[in-house]
């Protein structure tokens, strides 16, 4: 029973270190604009060519740093729970 439960455990582990990508060209291109504009990546205009704005906004994504998704989750939830607090005391006033 015992192998069993750490079977699992291995499996569930491969599947959250598993490397996950996004097919960013899955986006329309006004998205990708939006996106290189948020991160102030490059000189990208109206003229621009898809593939070029594609190609600047997959090299931007992989070169961030790798997230702490526990982390993540727990700010969010911290976050949320701040937020809740905040609505009903201003709903007090």
């Amino acid at each position: 029973m015992k192998s069993t439960n750490r079977t699992g455990y291995r499996d569930v582990q491969s599947i959250i270190h598993a490397t996950q990508s996004v097919n960013f060209a899955k986006l329309d291109t006004d998205s990708l604009r939006r996106y290189c504009r948020h991160f102030k990546l490059g000189s990208i205009n109206g003229y621009s060519p898809r593939e070029q704005i594609l190609n600047m906004v997959q090299r931007h994504f992989v070169s961030q740093p790798p997230l702490n998704e526990v982390k993540v989750i727990s700010e969010f939830i911290t976050a949320a729970k701040r937020l809740k607090t905040d609505d009903a005391q201003s709903e007090q006033l």
